[in-house]
């Protein structure tokens, strides 16, 4: 889940410079880190704490700055997680179980596994 820090400082009863320390708190303990820069600026769950292959995907799409291509967001994934199969990259590009052959054509050098 992203949320803006402006969603929580607009709540009631939050104090934004406690809200802040536990922020910094937060990160430096590795549970959470920032996407984005001053007004888009957001926390999301950090890296460390995602298990499964759905949330490592969700992850590498909110991870996501601006609108970055599709080509894009599997390289970035690749280097978040480190390795990808086909079955992982035809998900995050949306694809079909039919399109199987898309994935290794476009990104032969990435070493993607054929799962």
């Amino acid at each position: 889940m992203k949320i803006s820090l402006a969603d929580i400082e607009s709540s009631p009863y939050i104090s934004k410079q406690l809200l802040r320390h536990t922020l910094e708190h937060l990160q430096e303990l590795d549970f959470i880190e920032s996407t984005g820069r001053a007004s888009g600026l957001r926390y999301i769950l950090h890296k460390s704490k995602i298990q499964t292959t759905g949330e490592k995907i969700k992850y590498s799409q909110l991870k996501r700055q601006g609108k970055a291509k599709q080509r894009e967001a599997v390289i970035r994934y690749i280097n978040t997680v480190g390795t990808i199969t086909n079955a992982e990259a035809r998900e995050i590009l949306n694809l079909t179980e039919t399109s199987q052959s898309y994935v290794p054509r476009c990104y032969p050098n990435y070493g993607v596994k054929d799962i």
